[in-house]
């Protein structure tokens, strides 16, 4: 749908410039030949030296449309071609959306990458796909129940998505919020070299994380589970929030 409205809408412009580049010929070499003419050329006698006046007159109009037709050519391109690169990111968009809402952990995380390439493309997009991104793992990092019990790692599709949250292209003016991990199981996970610079990880359990050379500045980590973690150094926790907060867990050595 989006594909046919933005086909449709570059129809109806190709057709209303052609119209209008007609119309301004027109005006070219009439009333605007004799308005930059003037009684100059009018009084002109000779009728062949007025008509190579006139002449004269109207190939510097010429000349004139085509620098400015060279200009609006360029434009129209331009424009086309944001047009259609803005279609085709909503494309790319929608199919990743499916893949990440599929039953398959393998198209998942075919979703999520493709989420990632698509906001290093698009600034437009980066904050949007940060936020669904973090939904995502605040949806499936949950506690593990049942058979997977023997595993307290987080899922693949969830690391993949740490892993491209933790890398995401550094653009401070759009990130609006902090990213939001409130409460996430995130047993073991493997966030070395991370920025979660202001992230809220209130309440998560990052027992036994990987946290080399994690970016943690600023972060929220109030009651969160930091036990056993490897790396993690003083420097790392500068401004970090919560650590006050007796339900707040650090590693042994800190």
């Amino acid at each position: 749908m989006r594909g046919g409205q933005i086909r449709i809408r570059q129809f109806l412009l190709a057709v209303g410039v052609l119209i209008a580049v007609a119309f301004l010929w027109w005006v070219a070499l009439g009333p605007l030949t004799w308005l930059i003419a003037g009684d100059t050329v009018r009084e002109i006698t000779n009728t062949k030296d007025r008509a190579a006046a006139v002449s004269d007159v109207r190939q510097s109009i010429i000349q004139s449309a085509a620098g400015i037709g060279a200009v609006g050519a360029l434009v129209f391109a331009a424009r086309n071609f944001l047009l259609a690169r803005e279609g085709q990111v909503t494309d790319r968009y929608t199919k990743a959306i499916g893949q990440l809402a599929s039953e398959k952990g393998d198209e998942r995380i075919g979703g999520i990458y493709a989420l990632e390439r698509i906001m290093t493309d698009s600034a437009r997009d980066h904050y949007t796909i940060v936020e669904v991104l973090a939904a995502f793992v605040r949806e499936h990092a949950q506690p593990p129940t049942g058979a997977d019990e023997a595993d307290p790692r987080v899922p693949a599709d969830v690391q993949a998505a740490l892993t491209v949250l933790g890398r995401r292209p550094r653009r401070p003016e759009l990130e609006l919020r902090p990213i939001n991990l409130i409460g996430t199981w995130l047993r073991k996970a493997d966030l070395r070299g991370a920025d979660l610079e202001g992230s809220v990880l209130c309440r998560a359990n990052l027992h036994g994380a990987d946290l080399i050379r994690t970016r943690l500045q600023g972060a929220h980590l109030d009651g969160a589970d930091l036990r056993d973690v490897k790396g993690l150094t003083r420097g790392q926790l500068t401004n970090v929030r919560g650590l006050e907060d007796p339900r707040t867990f650090l590693p042994s050595y800190l």
